[in-house]
């Protein structure tokens, strides 16, 4: 999948004093926790203040790929991550979540957007519903983690369940080439 024409190559961003906190357009799927793969990113500005700028990353469900019988695999879950400097703590958590604690420093960094979205990194996210807008209701994620902690938590929930043991892969994932650069 090619990279957007409007996805920035790298991006300054300053995280001096930005902390590590969690909280949270796509499908609509079942709450509960997912790998998802990011897949896109984008910056976009807000329609009614064009200096606030954000992020927007489209990331997509790997597992489970049914819950309840509904197909949730490759669906679409978009994340915002405010660059507003007072809201960096945001994009900071999901970086972490994404990259590792040892990848984003606590400090200014050139993001290199375009290799995090060509490595199609995975993370633990909670999903639910988001606000109805338009009359229809689109799934959010409330908050991320890294991929072991989702791993984790799978486990536990097929210990519970006695259920068969969950597959992931780690194949094509290297976050060893992706280094957000200090400036």
């Amino acid at each position: 999948m090619p990279v957007p024409k409007n996805t920035p190559a790298t991006l300054s961003v300053d995280f001096t004093g930005a902390e590590i906190r969690r909280g949270g357009g796509g499908d609509r799927i079942p709450e509960g926790d997912y790998l998802m793969q990011i897949t896109g990113v984008t910056l976009e500005s807000k329609k009614d203040d064009p200096d606030r700028k954000y992020l927007r990353w489209k990331t997509q469900v790997v597992e489970p790929k049914t819950v309840n019988g509904e197909k949730t695999e490759g669906k679409t879950v978009y994340n915002n991550s405010s660059l507003v400097k007072e809201n960096l703590w945001g994009l900071r958590t999901f970086l972490v979540d994404v990259l590792g604690e040892s990848k984003v420093p606590q400090s200014s960094v050139n993001l290199p957007l375009a290799k995090i979205v060509a490595a199609k990194p995975k993370f633990g996210a909670t999903i639910g519903d988001g606000e109805p807008y338009k009359d229809k209701i689109k799934s959010e994620i409330k908050g991320t983690y890294n991929r072991s902690q989702w791993q984790a938590i799978q486990s536990d929930e097929e210990d519970e369940e006695d259920a068969e043991e969950a597959t992931t892969s780690d194949e094509g994932e290297d976050m060893d080439e992706i280094d957000v650069d200090d400036i």
